[in-house]
């Protein structure tokens, strides 16, 4: 329209100095971003392809680098379900209406601790005779509820471990302490458990509103290896045996230790982790550096589609080009070495 103002109308043009600064300071950032991207991008591969033939190495020589002990299985969940249920009604528990649940079990740290301690023949001549190792869970339990009955049910079909589980507020009476010894000595009996190879370690008694129960343990004579001692424990809850357990009793200074390795194998998972993602962030920003510049095709940069025939022939070019397609295509193996590791 006649005398009308163009919207465009005092807008300058913007400089070619301007854009040709511009251009030339990410040109410069790119390059810089491309190179340090590169350098770690190096030593991931390094480092991810040094992973791989560790744990390939022990895939092959798995056995003699990690000996463990074999189960030996004798006894399935459906059968330690009937030892189990067994148990508990000859101790005068009835699970019926109960939900049930059931799990395989092990002791890691036994094993490790023998392993370590003792060595891998003193793991397979102590497995079993006396030490369990792996065992089966069995739990009945009601919505709701809090008493619930929990039985384990070693591998070779022994009772290893039993709860029955009461509320503070249920009776239960106060046999005495006499009486409850002699109670929880009857149970070993019954568990083939002689008090002839036991003696008395620890004791002690916990008074409720309406019972009093009392717990004993026991260590097994002769039974001393690397400090560690095997041990039977039965807590009377009012007038009935309420629990029993058998366990390896582990010195507390290599529990200490233990605990202390696991915590610095665990920080140093976690700087690993955390300098991993750095270094796969480096990568991914070098990479996108090359994109956004256009260098990572074969057929901008005159290579051919399978660089590996000609790899010595630019490998050692330093041009910007060829380390961007050379990153793209060791990218590709990067990432199918941390698919594998």
């Amino acid at each position: 329209m006649p005398g009308a103002i163009s919207r465009e109308a005092g807008r300058s043009p913007p400089s070619s100095s301007v854009l040709s600064q511009f251009h030339t300071a990410s040109q410069r950032f790119m390059s810089r971003l491309a190179a340090i991207g590169n350098r770690f991008f190096r030593l991931g591969i390094k480092a991810h392809l040094t992973i791989a033939v560790i744990l390939f190495s022990l895939f092959i020589l798995w056995d003699e680098s990690l000996p463990l002990a074999s189960p030996k299985i004798e006894v399935t969940r459906g059968e330690s379900r009937q030892v189990a249920e067994r148990f508990l009604e000859q101790r005068g528990y009835s699970v019926g209406g109960s939900r049930h649940s059931s799990i395989f079990g092990y002791s890691d740290q036994s094993q490790v601790f023998i392993d370590r301690a003792l060595g891998q023949k003193a793991l397979e001549r102590l497995q079993g005779d006396p030490v369990r190792l792996w065992w089966w869970e069995n739990r009945w339990f009601q919505d709701g509820v809090v008493q619930e009955d929990w039985v384990d049910v070693s591998l070779d079909g022994r009772v290893t471990y039993f709860w029955h589980k009461l509320a503070d507020e249920d009776p239960g009476g106060d046999l005495g302490r006499d009486a409850a010894y002699h109670l929880a000595l009857e149970f070993l009996g019954t568990q083939q458990i002689g008090d002839k190879i036991l003696e008395l370690s620890d004791e002690s008694n916990r008074a409720y509103a309406h019972r009093t129960d009392y717990t004993f343990t026991w260590n097994l004579k002769g039974f001393s290896e690397a400090d560690s001692h095997y041990r039977y424990g039965v807590r009377v809850q009012g007038d009935q045996i309420g629990s029993y357990q058998e366990y390896l009793q582990r010195p507390e200074n290599w529990v200490r230790s233990y605990t202390e390795l696991r915590a610095r194998n665990g920080a140093a998972s976690e700087v690993a982790g955390t300098l991993g993602s750095v270094l796969n962030a480096l990568v991914v920003l070098a990479l996108l550096a090359h994109l956004v510049k256009g260098e990572t095709t074969p057929k901008e940069l005159n290579i051919p589609q399978a660089p590996w025939r000609d790899w010595w022939s630019w490998k050692k070019s330093n041009s910007l080009y060829v380390q961007g397609f050379r990153q793209s295509y060791l990218l590709r193996c990067f990432c199918l070495t941390a698919v594998v590791v």
